[in-house]
């Protein structure tokens, strides 16, 4: 029974048939977006809960499934899209939000070094952390991009304050 609730969770409730790993990605975008409401330091804790959560259900949902890193499994797509908006309160403009998305996708698609070697790790912690990898490339990409055209996206809103 553990399993199967495993399985369901890490297939995003099995909404993803056609390109899954995007499509299961999408379910990161309110995570992000609930993330950044948060302080700094809240939103950090909330990434690695969602971080451990990810390594236990594709760990627990590879073994059920009988396979190392299966397709349908995308809970490391879509708990680990948080870490690409990190600490980026203008994240929460729609198209800012969407260009994380897009590089995220690509970058987890290209795999730069050292995300390809993350996947020969054994069990979840193999499935998730080219995830986080490609995740923190975009964080930086992002962050770097920002620094020169944040002004046009200034008024959707501050850094949420420190609690």
């Amino acid at each position: 029974m553990f399993g199967d609730l495993a399985v369901f969770l890490a297939t995003g409730c099995g909404i993803a048939n056609f390109l899954p790993a995007s499509v299961g990605a999408l379910l990161g975008c309110p995570l992000a977006l609930l993330s950044l409401r948060l302080s700094f330091a809240r939103q950090l804790a909330f990434i690695l809960i969602c971080l451990v959560a990810a390594t236990i259900l594709c760990d627990l949902a590879a073994a059920e499934l009988g396979a190392k890193d299966p397709p349908t499994v995308v809970a490391d797509e879509y708990l680990t899209f948080p870490v690409a908006v990190f600490g980026l309160a203008r994240a929460r403009h729609p198209a800012l939000l969407a260009g994380a998305f897009l590089t995220s996708r690509i970058l987890d698609g290209v795999k730069p070094p050292p995300a390809r070697q993350a996947e020969a790790l054994a069990g979840g912690l193999g499935i998730v952390v080219d995830d986080v990898i490609s995740n923190l490339y975009a964080l930086a990409l992002h962050a770097l991009l920002g620094f020169f055209i944040r002004r046009p996206f200034r008024r959707w809103g501050t850094p949420p304050s420190e609690d």
